[in-house]
Protein backbone atom coordinates (compact mmCIF):
# COMPACT_ATOMS: atom_id res chain seq x y z
CA UNK A 1 0.00 0.00 0.00
CA UNK A 2 1.17 3.83 -0.93
CA UNK A 3 2.44 5.46 1.70
CA UNK A 4 1.40 9.58 1.98
CA UNK A 5 4.22 11.75 0.53
CA UNK A 6 4.41 13.63 3.65
CA UNK A 7 5.74 9.97 5.44
CA UNK A 8 8.10 9.39 2.17
CA UNK A 9 9.86 13.26 2.75
CA UNK A 10 10.23 12.35 6.53
CA UNK A 11 11.93 9.16 6.09
CA UNK A 12 14.01 9.89 2.81
CA UNK A 13 16.46 11.41 5.09
CA UNK A 14 17.52 8.64 6.88
CA UNK A 15 17.53 6.52 3.90
CA UNK A 16 21.59 5.11 3.28
CA UNK A 17 21.27 6.50 -0.29
CA UNK A 18 20.40 10.12 1.12
CA UNK A 19 23.68 11.11 0.53
CA UNK A 20 24.07 10.51 -2.61
CA UNK A 21 20.42 12.44 -3.59
CA UNK A 22 20.46 15.58 -5.42
CA UNK A 23 16.65 15.36 -5.31
CA UNK A 24 13.76 13.47 -5.30
CA UNK A 25 10.65 14.44 -6.87
CA UNK A 26 7.19 13.29 -7.41
CA UNK A 27 5.07 14.64 -10.43
CA UNK A 28 2.91 14.09 -13.30
CA UNK A 29 -1.06 14.00 -13.29
CA UNK A 30 -1.21 12.41 -10.45
CA UNK A 31 0.05 14.42 -8.35
CA UNK A 32 -0.90 17.94 -9.50
CA UNK A 33 -3.91 18.55 -7.09
CA UNK A 34 -2.07 15.88 -4.59
CA UNK A 35 -2.95 15.71 -0.78
CA UNK A 36 0.71 15.17 0.65
CA UNK A 37 -0.92 12.77 3.15
CA UNK A 38 -2.42 10.27 0.98
CA UNK A 39 -0.45 9.29 -1.87
CA UNK A 40 -2.11 7.81 -5.46
CA UNK A 41 -1.21 4.27 -6.20
CA UNK A 42 0.27 5.28 -9.45
CA UNK A 43 2.85 7.74 -8.96
CA UNK A 44 5.76 9.26 -11.13
CA UNK A 45 8.96 9.44 -9.92
CA UNK A 46 12.06 11.50 -10.34
CA UNK A 47 15.22 11.14 -8.81
CA UNK A 48 18.84 12.67 -9.64
CA UNK A 49 21.73 10.84 -7.62
CA UNK A 50 24.94 13.32 -7.18
CA UNK A 51 27.15 11.11 -8.15
CA UNK A 52 27.88 7.42 -9.83
CA UNK A 53 28.60 5.30 -6.31
CA UNK A 54 24.65 5.64 -5.74
CA UNK A 55 23.50 2.21 -4.34
CA UNK A 56 20.52 2.20 -7.59
CA UNK A 57 19.01 -1.41 -6.09
CA UNK A 58 18.38 0.60 -2.26
CA UNK A 59 16.78 3.53 -4.71
CA UNK A 60 14.68 1.34 -6.04
CA UNK A 61 13.81 -0.54 -3.09
CA UNK A 62 13.16 2.25 -1.03
CA UNK A 63 10.57 3.62 -3.87
CA UNK A 64 8.47 0.11 -4.74
CA UNK A 65 7.92 -0.16 -0.53
CA UNK A 66 6.82 3.19 -0.39
CA UNK A 67 4.54 3.49 -3.42
CA UNK A 68 2.22 0.85 -5.21
CA UNK A 69 2.74 1.12 -8.69
CA UNK A 70 5.36 3.68 -9.15
CA UNK A 71 6.48 4.42 -12.45
CA UNK A 72 10.30 6.27 -11.95
CA UNK A 73 13.78 7.18 -13.78
CA UNK A 74 17.26 7.75 -12.50
CA UNK A 75 19.36 10.85 -13.43
CA UNK A 76 23.18 11.35 -13.08
CA UNK A 77 23.75 14.86 -12.08
CA UNK A 78 26.60 14.97 -14.51
CA UNK A 79 23.82 14.19 -17.41
CA UNK A 80 21.93 17.06 -16.35
CA UNK A 81 24.87 19.22 -16.57
CA UNK A 82 26.12 18.07 -19.52
CA UNK A 83 25.19 19.20 -22.98
CA UNK A 84 23.16 16.09 -24.08
CA UNK A 85 19.70 16.99 -24.59
CA UNK A 86 17.60 16.34 -21.82
CA UNK A 87 14.89 13.63 -22.53
CA UNK A 88 12.66 11.58 -21.08
CA UNK A 89 11.49 8.54 -22.42
CA UNK A 90 8.28 8.47 -24.11
CA UNK A 91 7.86 12.15 -22.68
CA UNK A 92 11.19 13.85 -24.58
CA UNK A 93 11.65 17.53 -23.46
CA UNK A 94 8.37 18.15 -22.23
CA UNK A 95 9.81 15.67 -19.38
CA UNK A 96 11.72 19.16 -17.99
CA UNK A 97 8.19 20.66 -17.49
CA UNK A 98 6.55 17.88 -15.27
CA UNK A 99 9.92 17.56 -12.97
CA UNK A 100 9.99 21.18 -12.35
CA UNK A 101 6.23 21.39 -11.31
CA UNK A 102 6.70 18.18 -9.35
CA UNK A 103 6.39 17.65 -5.40
CA UNK A 104 10.02 17.61 -4.14
CA UNK A 105 10.46 15.05 -1.30
CA UNK A 106 14.29 15.47 -1.02
CA UNK A 107 16.98 18.20 -1.90
CA UNK A 108 16.56 21.15 -4.27
CA UNK A 109 14.33 21.04 -7.68
CA UNK A 110 16.92 21.77 -9.56
CA UNK A 111 14.71 21.48 -12.81
CA UNK A 112 13.12 24.64 -12.15
CA UNK A 113 16.32 26.57 -12.72
CA UNK A 114 17.08 23.96 -15.60
CA UNK A 115 13.49 24.83 -17.35
CA UNK A 116 13.70 28.41 -18.67
CA UNK A 117 17.22 26.93 -20.40
CA UNK A 118 15.42 24.38 -22.70
CA UNK A 119 15.01 24.85 -26.27
CA UNK A 120 11.60 26.16 -26.92
CA UNK A 121 11.45 24.20 -30.51
CA UNK A 122 12.32 21.28 -28.96
CA UNK A 123 9.86 21.56 -26.48
CA UNK A 124 7.16 22.07 -28.77
CA UNK A 125 8.04 19.28 -30.48
CA UNK A 126 7.81 17.22 -27.82
CA UNK A 127 3.90 18.31 -27.24
CA UNK A 128 3.54 17.47 -31.28
CA UNK A 129 4.75 14.11 -30.40
CA UNK A 130 2.88 13.55 -27.44
CA UNK A 131 -0.39 14.62 -29.22
CA UNK A 132 0.47 12.04 -32.23
CA UNK A 133 1.05 9.45 -29.95
CA UNK A 134 -2.52 10.13 -27.51
CA UNK A 135 -4.44 10.09 -31.13
CA UNK A 136 -2.98 6.15 -31.95
CA UNK A 137 -3.65 5.53 -28.49
CA UNK A 138 -6.93 6.46 -27.91
CA UNK A 139 -7.76 4.64 -31.45
CA UNK A 140 -6.14 1.25 -30.52
CA UNK A 141 -7.62 0.84 -27.23
CA UNK A 142 -11.44 1.67 -28.39
CA UNK A 143 -11.39 -1.01 -31.48
CA UNK A 144 -9.64 -3.48 -29.00
CA UNK A 145 -11.77 -6.76 -28.95
CA UNK A 146 -10.26 -7.70 -25.92
CA UNK A 147 -10.37 -4.95 -23.83
CA UNK A 148 -13.56 -4.88 -21.76
CA UNK A 149 -16.27 -1.79 -21.84
CA UNK A 150 -14.95 -0.36 -18.47
CA UNK A 151 -11.02 -0.31 -19.71
CA UNK A 152 -12.04 1.71 -22.94
CA UNK A 153 -13.78 4.12 -20.79
CA UNK A 154 -10.76 4.86 -18.18
CA UNK A 155 -8.73 4.72 -21.24
CA UNK A 156 -10.78 6.79 -23.16
CA UNK A 157 -12.07 9.42 -20.59
CA UNK A 158 -8.06 9.61 -19.19
CA UNK A 159 -6.21 10.34 -22.42
CA UNK A 160 -8.80 12.42 -24.43
CA UNK A 161 -7.97 14.86 -21.40
CA UNK A 162 -3.81 14.66 -21.97
CA UNK A 163 -4.45 15.26 -25.44
CA UNK A 164 -6.36 18.47 -24.88
CA UNK A 165 -4.01 19.68 -22.52
CA UNK A 166 -0.75 18.89 -24.87
CA UNK A 167 -3.13 20.36 -27.94
CA UNK A 168 -3.23 23.49 -25.19
CA UNK A 169 0.25 23.49 -24.57
CA UNK A 170 1.61 23.28 -27.87
CA UNK A 171 -0.67 26.17 -28.94
CA UNK A 172 1.09 27.94 -25.65
CA UNK A 173 -3.10 28.65 -24.85
CA UNK A 174 -2.19 27.93 -21.06
CA UNK A 175 1.32 26.58 -19.62
CA UNK A 176 2.41 23.50 -17.48
CA UNK A 177 1.47 25.14 -14.29
CA UNK A 178 -1.54 26.56 -15.00
CA UNK A 179 -3.39 23.25 -14.29
CA UNK A 180 -3.12 22.59 -10.96
CA UNK A 181 -6.03 25.02 -10.97
CA UNK A 182 -7.51 23.69 -13.73
CA UNK A 183 -10.72 21.19 -13.43
CA UNK A 184 -11.23 19.03 -16.33
CA UNK A 185 -14.55 20.72 -16.89
CA UNK A 186 -12.82 24.51 -17.17
CA UNK A 187 -9.82 22.73 -19.79
CA UNK A 188 -12.94 21.71 -22.14
CA UNK A 189 -14.92 25.08 -21.84
CA UNK A 190 -11.49 26.75 -22.52
CA UNK A 191 -10.65 24.54 -25.77
CA UNK A 192 -14.43 25.38 -26.79
CA UNK A 193 -13.34 28.77 -26.77
CA UNK A 194 -10.27 28.10 -28.46
CA UNK A 195 -12.10 26.13 -31.42
CA UNK A 196 -10.32 22.96 -30.67
CA UNK A 197 -14.10 21.59 -29.47
CA UNK A 198 -17.21 23.17 -31.40
CA UNK A 199 -19.01 24.86 -28.65
CA UNK A 200 -22.72 22.83 -29.18
CA UNK A 201 -20.64 19.71 -28.43
CA UNK A 202 -22.61 17.87 -25.56
CA UNK A 203 -19.86 16.54 -23.11
CA UNK A 204 -20.69 13.01 -21.37
CA UNK A 205 -17.48 11.47 -19.82
CA UNK A 206 -19.70 8.46 -18.99
CA UNK A 207 -20.81 7.72 -22.47
CA UNK A 208 -18.58 5.76 -24.43
CA UNK A 209 -19.67 6.87 -27.91
CA UNK A 210 -20.06 10.38 -26.85
CA UNK A 211 -16.28 10.32 -25.57
CA UNK A 212 -14.71 8.87 -29.16
CA UNK A 213 -16.97 10.88 -30.96
CA UNK A 214 -15.12 14.31 -29.00
CA UNK A 215 -12.23 12.25 -29.83
CA UNK A 216 -12.47 12.28 -33.69
CA UNK A 217 -13.27 15.80 -33.66
CA UNK A 218 -9.85 16.59 -31.97
CA UNK A 219 -8.36 14.38 -33.81
CA UNK A 220 -9.42 15.94 -36.85
CA UNK A 221 -8.72 19.44 -35.60
CA UNK A 222 -5.01 18.39 -35.17
CA UNK A 223 -4.53 16.96 -38.43
CA UNK A 224 -6.28 20.20 -40.32
CA UNK A 225 -4.28 22.02 -38.61
CA UNK A 226 -0.98 20.38 -39.39
CA UNK A 227 -2.08 20.06 -42.78
CA UNK A 228 -0.74 22.27 -45.88
CA UNK A 229 -3.35 22.81 -49.07
CA UNK A 230 -2.03 20.57 -51.23
CA UNK A 231 -0.66 23.04 -53.77
CA UNK A 232 1.49 25.15 -51.62
CA UNK A 233 5.08 25.13 -52.26
CA UNK A 234 4.74 23.86 -56.01
CA UNK A 235 5.79 25.62 -59.07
Amino acid sequence: MSRGFEEVKRSLPNQPFAEDLVCFIVFGSSVVNANMEKAPDDVDVCVVASNRRADLRQISEFIFDSFEKPDFRIYFQDEIDSDLQFMDVGIGVFAMEYFANGITLFGENIFIKKLPQISKLKLKESYLNKIFEYIIRIRVAYIAKTSTYEYKMWHIYKYVIRLLIDILLYNDYIVYGDLKKMTKMEIIDLCKNKGIIRKDVEIDFTNLEKMYKLFEEVNLYVVNAHTRPRNEGLL
